[in-house]
């Protein structure tokens, strides 16, 4: 699905500025094509440079995991983000990623990105076996 979407974008007058993935493994056909991916599917927070420039973030749980939140301890927290675009240019100009401790927690916290930042942090290894640099929490 992720070639079709990447074909569709290289196509489109005028090309789009984010492309939506329900699966992150479906992002990496769009390095190049758009400046920014959003994936799910894993309810698990992460942030990559697929090349290219294009970042790919994939956001957490936001409640989908449903009843398997409660079969770990401490529950699965909930994430979401607020992206923050630039009106002129439409670019991702930040974020702030927002967690809620999970059910029956008491727990919030906000960290804001800013895209110039994180691409420099967040660039490619040098070596396919070079983990690939996250920011801290």
């Amino acid at each position: 699905m992720g070639e079709r979407l990447a074909a569709q974008a290289r196509t489109a007058n005028p090309p789009p500025d984010i492309a939506l993935v329900h699966d992150p493994t479906a992002a990496d056909p769009l390095a190049g094509t758009v400046p920014l991916v959003l994936a799910g599917h894993t309810h698990r927070r992460a942030s990559q440079v697929l090349g290219q420039g294009t970042l790919l973030l994939v956001e957490g749980s936001t409640g989908g995991a449903g009843l398997r939140a409660l079969e770990i301890q401490p529950p699965t927290p909930l994430e979401c983000s607020v992206l923050y675009f630039e009106r002129a240019t439409r670019r991702l100009q930040g974020w702030d990623e927002v967690t809620l401790g999970g059910l029956g927690q008491a727990t919030a916290e906000i960290t804001r990105h800013l895209a110039s930042e994180t691409t420099a942090v967040l660039s490619p290894p040098a070596t396919p076996s070079s983990p690939i640099p996250r920011p801290s929490p």
